[in-house]
């Protein structure tokens, strides 16, 4: 991708912006953390975080329309060069 002059490409990382683990994770034996971790447990913690992936959700769709608008910016400005 051409970027304006002066202008540098943001880096990314590709975290989800969740927690690393299940808040409700009880951690009773460290050889197999999810031992005593279930389908019970995973719905009640989704429902639980249900507003921070809707957060997570929306700020990706931003993201991906800034791309779309540098993208853009970047064939406008190589097709008045020529």
């Amino acid at each position: 991708m051409v970027l304006p002059s002066g202008s540098a490409p943001k880096r990314r990382n590709h975290t989800s912006g969740l927690p690393r683990l299940p808040e409700n994770l009880q951690l009773k034996e460290m050889t197999n953390p999810y031992s005593d971790y279930g389908k019970t447990e995973i719905k009640e913690y989704l429902r639980s975080i249900k507003a921070k992936i809707a957060v997570v959700v929306l700020s990706n769709v931003f993201e991906i329309n800034d791309k779309i608008d540098e993208l853009a910016y970047s064939l406008v400005a190589s097709t008045d060069k020529k």
